[in-house]
């Protein structure tokens, strides 16, 4: 990024800055690389997956977690409860059935 930078502010250096066309198309060029390599590093770094290896969406399950004050097991058991409930049920949907659930009981 800081060398499409620097590349940018030589070019524009050497041709006529009052051509809106020339930096304009480089500004989506660089619009274009940036979203590329976004897609590029949240496809491949682990740590931006949202979605862990049984399906879960990992916002939903840590939200749980912090309601269940870090209990993991506690968190299993509330989402093996909503299974009970509906077998068929996806883990996300799970997850959202045992946040809710939480959530009325857990109502001041």
């Amino acid at each position: 990024m800081v060398l499409f930078l620097i590349l940018l502010s030589l070019v524009c250096k050497q041709i006529d800055i009052g051509d809106t066309f020339v930096v304009l198309y480089l500004l989506i060029t660089f619009v274009v690389l940036a979203i590329i390599f976004t897609i590029f590093i949240t496809n491949t770094n682990p740590k931006f997956n949202l979605t862990s290896a049984k399906g879960r969406n990992k916002h939903l399950y840590l939200k749980l977690l912090r309601k269940a004050m870090g209990d993991k097991l506690l968190v299993e058991r509330l989402i093996e409860a909503e299974r009970q409930r509906l077998p068929h049920a996806s883990e996300n949907s799970l997850l959202k059935l045992a946040i809710e659930r939480w959530d009325h009981h857990h109502r001041p």
